[in-house]
């Protein structure tokens, strides 16, 4: 685990409140980081996956990296572009 995260929030008129655990994971098959896509299911409920640069979640206002606090997180290890490795906190 390289972090916590304490995440209050407004979701459809309600206030919400989460305790995020952040690890560092990479993926058992490595042929996932080059597709665009990757679909997935969650319950029952099936959807679809984008890889971003984390400068797309930068300064843009029609997207939003959650929980509060994460794009910060990720940047602190990268190289602008990509994750090195994050640091504990």
């Amino acid at each position: 685990m390289t972090s916590v995260i304490e995440n209050i929030f407004n979701y459809q008129d309600q206030i919400g409140h989460e305790i995020d655990f952040i690890y560092e994971a990479e993926l058992m098959n490595r042929s996932l980081y080059d597709l665009k896509e990757i679909e997935g299911i969650e319950g029952s409920k099936p959807y679809k996956a984008e890889w971003k640069p984390l400068n797309y979640f930068k300064g843009n206002l029609t997207v939003k990296l959650v929980p509060d606090g994460l794009l910060e997180l990720l940047q602190d290890g990268t190289d602008g572009r990509y994750i090195k490795r994050l640091s504990k906190r």
